[in-house]
C-alpha cells in the first residue's frame, strides 16, 4: 500500500484525481436532481389524477386532463414531456417490438416527431459529448495501466491490494464517465432501427 501511496503523491496521480473527482460530483447533483424531479413527478400525477375526476361533468376540461396526465405519465416514464403527436408516434414505434422500453428510454433526450413518425436528432453536441466521454475513460485508462505497471514492477501483498483498489476505481469512473456515451450510443442504434424500418416499409 505504501506504494500505492507514493505514486498517488505525483502530480499526474493529482491531476486525475481532481478529473475524477469533479466528474463524480457532477453525476451525483446530476443524480440528486433526478430524484427530486422524480418525486415530484409522483405528485403532480396524483393531482392529475383528483383532477379528472373533478372535471368529468366538462368533456373539454376533461379531455386537456387527460392530455395533461398523458404527457406527466410519458416524463414519468421517458423522463421528458411532448406533444400529443409525440406519444402517439412513440406508442406505435414501441408496438412494434422492435425496441426496448430501455432503449426508448435512454434515447428519449434525442428523440422528435416528424411527419408522424419517430426520429432521432442526434447534433453536434452529441457527438461532442460522446468523444468527450469515451476520451475520459480513455486516459484514465491508459494513466490507471501506467500506475498499475508500477505497482506489478515491486511484486508485493500490499502491491496487488493497491492494484486491485485502483481497477476498482477505474470501473466505477467509466461508468459514471461513461454513462454519456451510453446513452449517445444506444441512441444512434434507436435510428439505425428506425432508418431500417422506414426503409422496409
Amino acid at each position: 500500500m505504501i506504494e500505492l501511496i507514493e505514486i498517488l503523491k505525483s502530480g499526474p496521480a493529482v491531476s486525475a484525481a481532481t478529473v475524477a473527482v469533479v466528474a463524480a460530483v457532477i453525476k451525483l447533483v446530476k443524480s440528486l436532481f433526478e430524484f427530486n424531479d422524480e418525486h415530484l413527478q409522483k405528485r403532480q400525477l396524483k393531482k392529475l389524477a383528483f383532477l379528472a375526476n373533478e372535471s368529468e361533468k366538462s368533456q373539454t376540461l376533461h379531455r386537456l386532463v387527460e392530455t395533461a396526465r398523458d404527457e406527466e405519465v410519458l416524463r414519468n416514464i421517458f423522463g421528458r414531456t411532448g406533444s400529443p403527436q409525440f406519444i402517439r408516434a412513440l406508442t406505435r414505434t414501441y408496438e412494434t417490438g422492435r425496441f426496448s422500453l430501455s432503449e426508448l428510454r435512454l434515447s428519449s433526450s434525442y428523440l422528435n416527431v416528424r411527419d408522424g413518425a419517430l426520429v432521432v436528432d442526434l447534433g453536434w453536441g452529441a457527438h461532442v459529448l460522446l468523444w468527450v466521454s469515451i476520451g475520459l475513460v480513455i486516459l484514465m485508462g491508459l494513466y490507471i495501466a501506467a500506475l498499475l505497471f508500477q505497482l506489478f514492477g515491486t511484486p508485493s501483498g500490499s502491491s496487488y491490494v493497491a492494484a486491485l483498489v485502483l481497477m476498482i476505481f477505474y470501473f466505477l469512473f467509466a461508468w459514471f464517465v461513461g454513462g454519456d456515451a451510453r446513452v449517445v450510443l444506444v441512441a444512434k442504434r434507436v435510428r439505425n432501427k428506425l432508418e431500417d424500418s422506414e426503409f422496409a416499409g
